[in-house]
């Protein structure tokens, strides 16, 4: 999935419910900077990958994006059905 995205250096990534951090560890696989990548999980359980990019736990991520102003280029997410 991260490969047919395309990744660019200039992109700003966001994984709205990064759980282990499986995205992320791909992306940093294809060279994207952690400063790009923001993971939003409402589990507060830190994950394995959570110091590679700006990880913020414990919160809904549907209440988060209404009051958040970072605004992100590509955003990967599984999912759950």
């Amino acid at each position: 999935m991260i490969q047919a995205l395309e990744p660019t250096p200039l992109d700003y990534w966001l994984d709205p419910c990064i759980g282990p951090g499986a995205f992320v560890a791909r992306l940093r696989e294809k060279g994207v900077s952690g400063d790009r990548i923001v993971g939003v999980d409402i589990d507060p359980t830190t994950g394995d990958e959570d110091p590679i990019c700006d990880t913020i736990r414990g919160v809904d991520f549907f209440q988060w994006c209404r009051e958040t102003k970072q605004r992100f280029t590509k955003i990967v997410a599984t999912l759950h059905m």
